[in-house]
């Protein structure tokens, strides 16, 4: 069975948030965009969210682009993103 889109590698989660904290600056890869936001995958294996509200415009699927760590939620194991 393949893990649904989003879904946290727990490895790849625990991996994160040892090395990254609020502030950091990551590059990733646009994986989807939504009506809300686009969703990042960073080089850990993790996705994170770039709300609609804090781009000018939503990086595009398919876009690699860097952006700095707004938020990390540990205990729903995601994070927002936005400009660098």
């Amino acid at each position: 069975m393949s893990r649904p889109q989003h879904a946290v590698d727990e490895n790849a989660w625990a991996q994160f948030v040892a090395s990254r904290t609020v502030g950091d600056v990551i590059d990733g890869m646009v994986v989807e965009v939504a009506p809300f936001g686009s969703f990042i995958r960073t080089s850990e294996g993790v996705d994170g969210l770039a709300p609609q509200s804090n781009w000018p415009t939503l990086p595009e699927r398919g876009t690699q682009i860097r952006a700095r760590i707004l938020a990390i939620d540990l205990h729903n194991r995601r994070f927002s993103v936005g400009p660098s």
